[in-house]
């Protein structure tokens, strides 16, 4: 596997970094996250989901990163969002989490009234 540098802004240094960057153009908020780390609720979080990435990345699908994040978290319910053009995927997913013992819960894009008039005619 190829090494990656680390980001120039990383070492404080701003000359040749995108502008795009956050560690750049978004210091406020970067600080406001990275406090947030010093909640020990996040910060499970944040560390389980580096080594998960750490561990599989590369090598595991993401049904498996989301299976091992939900173990190391101790987790027994998963929630599942998906668009209906996707039930049959979302179905499939939940048939695997439940598989690995998690009770699944889902909501689709398409549930509830909409209050937003539906047009008649097309132009």
């Amino acid at each position: 596997m190829r090494e990656v540098p680390q980001p120039l802004c990383h070492f404080g240094i701003r000359e040749g970094v995108p502008a795009f960057c956050p560690g750049v153009n978004r210091e406020k908020e970067v600080r406001e996250a990275r406090g947030m780390l010093a909640d020990q609720r996040v910060m499970r979080v944040a560390r389980e989901a580096s080594r998960v990435e750490g561990t599989g990345y590369g090598r595991w699908t993401r049904v498996q990163e989301v299976v091992e994040f939900a173990k190391r978290l101790g987790m027994r319910k998963v929630g599942i969002a998906f668009c209906i053009g996707l039930r049959r995927e979302a179905r499939a997913f939940a048939d695997i989490l439940e598989a690995h013992g998690f009770e699944v819960v889902s909501v689709c894009c398409k549930v509830g009234p909409s209050t937003l008039p539906i047009p008649t005619t097309r132009n």
